[in-house]
């Protein structure tokens, strides 16, 4: 039940971390602060819960659990959000974190 916790803490954080992507990526089109600040604000959230993370998982695995699914967030935020076009290795990859998570939580 505990590595449960901080699966669903690891990914809250990478589902703001995709928030806060897009955020910073709305701030550099429009130049409103209010973008800036709402991902400062994210991020100190992000940083709390990490550190929760850490009660019910190791470093390595929430290092790695997040840092997956971060990288993946943001290459499906920049397709479906923005128009941008991802390449077959970006697909492969996105698959081989998804086998990567799925192997090292069994």
């Amino acid at each position: 039940m505990n590595k449960l916790k901080g699966l669903v803490l690891i990914f809250f954080v990478a589902c703001m971390e995709g928030l806060v992507i897009y955020l910073i990526k709305s701030f550099n089109k429009t130049k409103n602060i209010y973008y800036y600040i709402g991902s400062l604000l994210i991020y100190a959230i992000m940083i709390y819960l990490i550190s929760l993370s850490y009660s019910y998982l190791t470093l390595g695995m929430s290092q790695l659990l997040m840092s997956g699914l971060v990288m993946m967030f943001g290459l499906l935020l920049g397709t479906f959000m923005f128009g941008e076009n991802m390449t077959k290795q970006e697909w492969m990859g996105i698959g081989i974190i998804i086998v990567g998570i799925v192997i090292t939580q069994l």
